[in-house]
């Protein structure tokens, strides 16, 4: 299967199911320093839409975790909004409203 396909259907897996594939994507996205820019914002969409699934289903650890990951991948223009995405969850999760509205 392609990371594509996985991509697009995502929100059909069950829950339990996807913390084992998103965990094996990170830790290869995270080892390997040369991947290509699209593969690269592949993964990162991947990972927001995984934020939300797991905002959804209230696994705070989760949630933290991907935050964390989208807070380290490196700057550049194609992922500011995936990490203004997590700094919105961040904020939720931290029960922090007015913040999150904010952005």
């Amino acid at each position: 299967m392609t990371m594509w396909s996985f991509f697009h259907t995502l929100y059909l897996y069950k829950y339990s199911n996807l913390e084992g594939i998103i965990n094996a994507l990170i830790s290869k996205f995270t080892k390997n320093k040369k991947i290509e820019a699209r593969q690269q914002q592949l993964i990162i969409s991947i990972a927001v839409c995984y934020l939300n699934i797991c905002y959804e289903q209230n696994n705070e650890y989760e949630v933290k975790k991907v935050v964390c990951f989208l807070h380290k991948v490196s700057k550049n223009a194609e992922i500011g909004l995936a990490k203004l995405i997590a700094d919105y969850y961040e904020a939720l999760l931290n029960k922090k409203s007015f913040e999150a509205e904010e952005i």
